[in-house]
């Protein structure tokens, strides 16, 4: 059996911790589900390395498999707020009554903020 190598804020991680695992430009909150005695890291069905790397990633900057990211309070904040825009920019607003409560507060919010 190896030894748990890693290191900095990866070497603190517990089972539980939040992460952010990127892939590409797409960020995402997890949680970590598993960790083994030789350090590897299990979030969502997917291991990592003792590095965050996933598994079998090359260390090229070109290579897209996922990475975990540390957590850090602006991170998150900065992920789910990109979450929120991703949702609301799905949504068929057309197919909403302009006369459903929902859409009258979301109206009114937007242009007490000057949006429109």
């Amino acid at each position: 059996m190896s030894k748990d190598k890693r290191e900095g804020w990866l070497a603190e991680l517990e089972v539980g911790d939040e992460v952010v695992m990127r892939q590409g430009w797409e960020h995402r909150l997890y949680k970590v589900v598993g960790i083994t005695p030789s350090g590897l890291i299990d979030v969502s069905n997917t291991r990592f390395n003792q590095d965050g790397r996933q598994r079998g990633a090359s260390s090229s900057p070109f290579d897209t498999r996922r990475r975990l990211v540390e957590a850090t309070p602006e991170r998150v904040a900065r992920v789910k707020d990109l979450d929120r825009r991703a949702q609301l920019k799905q949504l068929n607003w057309i197919s909403y009554s302009i006369n459903s409560t929902a859409i009258q507060k979301v109206y009114n919010l937007l242009k007490k903020e000057g949006v429109l």
